[in-house]
């Protein structure tokens, strides 16, 4: 993720198509909204989810930007907006109105190393550490874990094109539930070994090719779970259909 927004700012320089909005689906799997404190008894059946983001990357460029040196650290968090069955928006309590309703939100740190390939920029992860919290009164701040997430290694890359949208981003992670998680996520069970954590760069503000610098990003994506490391050729693209979801979960007031 990091990578795809290191380049954004100059994709207009590379002079190549916009990239599609990877989007896939897994196992089919079950929550219990239930469990929340305060949220009615639902059980929710999805194969997907959809999430906004927003970043800031740390990006350091050594002489030329080759990968060599060029290591960024990356922070940010995460909302999901939705959860589908295929192409179906599931009825939650998700983003709903309080008391009933709840936020699924999340942070994360990645980190690795980023360069110039041919008429694109690549970034390579070395590292993506992620938690998932559901937030009770949907106040941005997670109230009880639900689980954790990290990379599978030499699973996690990222690009930037020209285009409406800046770039995209895929990581592969393997997925903890906690105690508490496993109740939320009551199926299957054993639940799900992995994340697939996928999408578009939609802005970014501050990046360089020609020096370091700390940049501001954003973008929408779709994540998805699975016991098998997916084949990224094998994930349906959607083009640039979905970038209006980055901000679609904002809570309702």
């Amino acid at each position: 993720m990091k990578k795809t927004l290191v380049a954004a700012s100059v994709a207009g320089m590379l002079g190549v198509a916009a990239p599609a909005f990877a989007v896939g689906t897994g196992g089919t799997f079950s929550v219990d909204e239930g469990v929340i404190t305060g949220t009615p008894s639902n059980i929710v059946t999805a194969d997907s989810f959809d999430f906004s983001y927003e970043a800031t990357i740390d990006q350091t460029i050594v002489g030329d930007f080759d990968f060599v040196g060029d290591t960024f650290i990356e922070t940010g968090t995460f909302e999901l907006s939705s959860y589908k069955d295929g192409i179906d928006t599931q009825q939650t309590s998700l983003n709903g109105f309080e008391p009933a309703g709840y936020g699924l939100i999340g942070d994360f740190t990645a980190t690795g190393t980023a360069g110039i390939t041919g008429v694109n920029i690549t970034a390579l992860f070395d590292t993506f550490l992620m938690n998932l919290y559901i937030d009770d009164d949907q106040d941005g701040v997670g109230d009880t874990l639900l689980g954790t997430a990290s990379l599978v290694p030499g699973e996690g890359v990222a690009h930037i094109f020209d285009g409406l949208a800046n770039g995209d981003f895929e990581a592969v992670m393997a997925f903890t539930p906690t105690a508490f998680g496993e109740t939320y996520f009551f199926d299957p069970n054993p639940f799900y070994i992995q994340l697939n954590y996928a999408g578009n760069t939609t802005t970014i503000t501050g990046a360089s090719t020609e020096e370091s610098f700390v940049a501001d990003v954003d973008g929408s994506g779709n994540g998805f779970f699975t016991n098998a490391v997916p084949e990224p050729a094998s994930l349906a693209l959607l083009g640039i259909g979905l970038l209006g979801l980055a901000f679609s979960s904002r809570r309702r007031t």
